[in-house]
């Protein structure tokens, strides 16, 4: 007999027509051994936090390695939202970096990467949202990799996506955010993210120019990095259904929510204007995430919050997945109370009754307004448009043990283009 249990389960939808600490982030990154064990903490809240517990841009440029750097960036956006962070250590050398698959593959189970970071979110207790893991390549290997994204990178996104499922099944969802070090080449040749139909993992491919320059000297593989700290910290300092590239602060929107980006280029070193709109465009629609900016507006912004999935698909965007797995967490944490419950059935029919189809109703579509859609707090805005529960009253209860709850949730809309038509009248 089945351990009584509550299931949550998240389906992908087609979106081809028609209280909670959101931001709670977990940045995971390879590092010397030296490193790792002159860190004396992993939970902080600021960037001093860190730099108290051996974490600053001394201990980057003497173990040549960016920690520092990342959790710098996290903050310069997010200060004062929780950030865990976990190094493990570096993979290989010499030879090809091994980090991504090490710490989502399963079926290899390195204890050292995939064990540690099963065993911290565990640890943690389903309160880590977002997970944004770096790399660093050991001192003196040289990054060999060619193309848009590595061989490493090519495959951890597929099980950086299973992981997630995976977390997702035991009540622990999050989205996972990758480093893309070293993209090269054209748009047209860049390996298509979204055929990958990976939609819990975002990949992030470009940084600001100024500071690879300011790094490369004490921190050699500098040379490739991509900023995904800033990224996770863009995504831990808004609501769930806000998008990473909006460029203004709601409700008012006359606020610039810009980053803290002087040039913007690719991992690669190849200059945001070296790419042309087309190509540009190509790279947004396999999924890529970059940093952009817009003709006559100042400032520089995340291009989109696109994922590795299906562009049709509810999985498309990482803020589409947020606002489920809030949902989730919400609909579990709500029911919980009713696990093991004793409750009245037709005695004729063993079914439910219809005041317990209206309760259970009740209880959950109370929920999820509370807390995403009618906030008392006038700063957050709803992160949802609406929400349908619907429950078949005739579910047979003492047969099955189970009662199925079915959620609509329709989200809210991101305007991605508006178009607007100018034309000269002659009022004569």
């Amino acid at each position: 007999m089945q351990r009584p249990s509550l299931i949550v389960r998240k389906e992908v939808t087609s979106l081809a027509s028609a209280a909670l600490q959101d931001g709670t982030s977990l940045l995971v990154i390879s590092a010397p051994a030296a490193y790792i064990s002159a860190v004396n903490a992993s939970e902080f809240v600021s960037l001093k936090d860190a730099e108290t517990a051996g974490i600053t841009a001394a201990s980057d440029a003497t173990n040549k390695a960016l920690v520092w750097e990342h959790v710098k960036d996290f903050f310069t956006v997010a200060n004062g939202t929780t950030l865990h962070v976990l190094l493990v250590p570096q993979t290989a050398s010499p030879g090809p970096d091994t980090t991504f698959n090490n710490l989502f593959d399963g079926v290899a189970n390195s204890a050292t990467h995939y064990g540690a970071l099963k065993n911290y979110l565990q640890t943690q207790g389903g309160d880590i949202k977002l997970i944004g893991v770096a790399v660093n390549l050991a001192d003196g290997v040289t990054d060999t990799s060619t193309g848009s994204v590595s061989a490493d990178l090519d495959t951890g996104i597929a099980l950086a996506h299973t992981f997630a499922n995976d977390e997702f099944n035991l009540h622990r969802p999050v989205e996972v955010i990758l480093e893309n070090r070293k993209f090269s080449g054209t748009a047209a040749a860049a390996t298509d993210l979204r055929a990958k139909l990976a939609g819990n993992v975002m990949v992030v491919s470009s940084r600001d120019k100024k500071r690879r320059e300011a790094l490369t000297t004490p921190v050699p593989s500098a040379s490739g990095f991509a900023a995904v700290g800033l990224a996770l910290g863009k995504a831990a300092s808004i609501q769930v259904n806000q998008n990473i590239g909006r460029l203004t602060v709601p409700p008012l929107f006359q606020t610039k929510d810009n980053l803290p980006v002087e040039v913007a280029e690719f991992s690669g070193e190849q200059d945001l204007n070296s790419f042309d709109k087309a190509s540009l465009d190509a790279l947004h629609d396999k999924g890529y995430t970059f940093i952009d900016r817009y003709a006559g507006y100042s400032g520089y912004y995340f291009v989109n919050d696109n994922t590795c999935g299906d562009a049709t698909q509810s999985n498309s965007r990482l803020s589409l997945n947020r606002v489920a797995n809030k949902a989730a967490r919400i609909t579990r944490s709500t029911f919980l109370n009713f696990l093991k419950a004793t409750i009245q059935v037709d005695s004729s029919t063993g079914r439910l009754l219809p005041s317990v189809v209206e309760r259970f109703k009740d209880v959950i579509t109370r929920a999820i307004t509370e807390e995403m859609l009618e906030n008392p707090d006038p700063a957050r805005l709803p992160e949802i448009s609406s929400v349908e529960i619907s429950i078949d009253p005739a579910q047979n209860v003492l047969s099955t043990k189970k009662v199925v709850i079915n959620q609509s949730i329709v989200p809210t809309g991101s305007v991605d283009v508006i178009e607007t038509i100018i034309s000269l009248d002659n009022p004569n």
